[in-house]
């Protein structure tokens, strides 16, 4: 009986959080705005995967990535917070799957299916290959666009 109650007292704990076990970036503040028309390259951190970075972005899609997609997903997370990125996440998977190769150059294009894709020479001139570069680029566009990527993903 004793060993019961216990069991119900640390269920009732952990459901009203009273002890709770620490999510990351579950309360994360999303990073600051950046500029709401394209200015080109802006410097928002080192986007370059380090040894300890800790856990992968999450996907409800479980899907696996190459490196390189999976270290910018990780960067965008990190960026903007669990919350925002799992609106993020869903909008890019519907467009693009996190595809760098995506469409074509001249029409939609990349993760975020740039309209061209050309535009997205302002986050850097390998556009067309990198995945940072691409990322960077689209959450620029998303938030000046939509607010937010929970915006984007309200709208798609």
């Amino acid at each position: 009986m004793k060993r019961a109650l216990a069991h119900l007292a640390l269920l009732a704990a952990l459901g009203f959080g009273v002890l709770s076990h620490p999510v990351p970036h579950a309360a994360a503040e999303p990073a600051a705005t950046p500029p709401v028309r394209d200015t080109g390259p802006v410097d928002w951190g080192d986007p370059s995967p380090s040894a300890a970075a800790g856990p992968h972005a999450p996907s409800r899609f479980h899907r696996i990535y190459p490196p390189a997609t999976q270290a910018a997903r990780d960067w965008a997370w990190r960026r903007i917070g669990t919350r925002q990125f799992a609106c993020l996440d869903a909008v890019w998977h519907f467009e693009s799957g996190w595809r760098v190769a995506a469409g074509s150059p001249e029409a939609s294009f990349g993760i975020p299916q740039a309209y061209p894709g050309r535009k997205m020479a302002s986050a850097g001139a390998d556009w067309r290959t990198n995945p940072m570069t691409q990322v960077r680029w689209g959450l620029r566009y998303v938030t000046a666009r939509y607010g937010s990527a929970c915006g984007a993903w309200s709208f798609w």
